[in-house]
């Protein structure tokens, strides 16, 4: 009965990591948030933008925002406003939103 029990959780708990679960964050809803940004965040794609408005800290929306202003010797922006984003996100170590973890945490 108990083994039942715990094979049934484990399905649980496997099937709802390989489905997805709701994603803990706003949906990418920055329209609380300055002009600048919203303008900012307009240009993303929705995963990034979900990260941009929802994930990130003021600290973390300006490095993105100030990335996308670089120009190389050329005059052409380095960075799109995603890469940026992609960028922040890698390096303060964040998550896509609604992106379950790879395997299941439970062990039989």
């Amino acid at each position: 009965m108990k083994k039942n029990i715990l094979s049934a959780f484990v399905f649980l708990c496997c099937a709802t990591m390989l489905l997805g679960q709701p994603p803990s964050t706003p949906t990418g809803d920055c329209s609380s948030m300055s002009g600048d940004i919203q303008a900012f965040a307009a240009k993303l794609s929705p995963s990034n933008k979900m990260m941009f408005c929802g994930k990130f800290n003021d600290a973390q929306r300006g490095s993105a925002m100030q990335m996308t202003g670089q120009m190389d010797s050329s005059g052409m922006v380095m960075m799109s406003p995603d890469q940026a984003v992609d960028k922040v996100a890698k390096d303060n170590n964040l998550t896509t939103p609604g992106k379950a973890p790879a395997g299941c945490p439970v062990k039989p």
